[in-house]
């Protein structure tokens, strides 16, 4: 592992003294709906995360599984969290109180809240915009190093850099086994709104 994260160090390095992309299989999926600077971070990941596995890269392709999401979508997502553990996945944890405060936590009940919300500048999850990015990593657990492969990737994309306006940000990632499957959840800051608060909340 050591040396991993030696290798991760030299790989960054370089990519802050050059413009190239290092050439290595493509990124499928919802792509397009990527805002442009995360585009950008997810195609040099990707050349970073081949460099990394040598001449032979055996995970060479990454899935974007979701950017934004509907409302009547994560009105279903909600309801399903709130029966499994609450919710407690969530930053944004005003919203999720609100919505438990509901009499009526069908999903209907729910969807028109998360739109009321939305109206008063609060989000219950980044991917009611495009600044939610999630890519599936299920798929490869056959690789005998699966979970180091996994690991390298979310380090690799959380040590970008992009910018937006003047200022250069990071992007966020999270590792998680649930909703939707295995798969990594990228928040690209800014977002246009506090992602911890709901305005209005007592």
């Amino acid at each position: 592992m050591k040396n991993t994260i030696i290798s991760l160090i030299l790989l960054l390095a370089m990519s802050l003294f050059s413009n190239k992309v290092i050439a290595c299989g493509k990124l499928t999926g919802k792509f397009a709906e990527v805002p442009k600077e995360a585009q950008e971070v997810l195609t040099l990941a990707l050349g970073l995360f081949c460099k990394l596995q040598g001449k032979k890269p055996q995970w060479r392709n990454l899935r974007i599984t979701q950017v934004a999401r509907g409302i009547d979508s994560q009105a279903r997502m909600i309801a399903l969290c709130l029966q499994r553990d609450g919710c407690t996945v969530y930053e944004n944890q005003e919203a999720i109180t609100e919505i438990k405060s509901l009499k009526d936590k069908s999903q209907q009940s729910i969807a028109n809240k998360i739109r009321t919300q939305i109206e008063r500048g609060c989000y219950v999850s980044k991917h009611l915009t495009n600044r939610g990015v999630d890519v599936g990593t299920g798929w490869e657990s056959q690789f005998e190093n699966y979970k180091t492969l996994v690991d390298s990737l979310a380090t690799i994309i959380s040590e970008m850099s992009y910018t937006v306006g003047k200022k250069t940000y990071k992007p966020i990632v999270i590792n998680k086994r649930h909703g939707t499957g295995p798969h990594l959840h990228i928040n690209f800051p800014p977002y246009g709104f506090n992602p911890k608060k709901c305005p209005g909340s007592s």
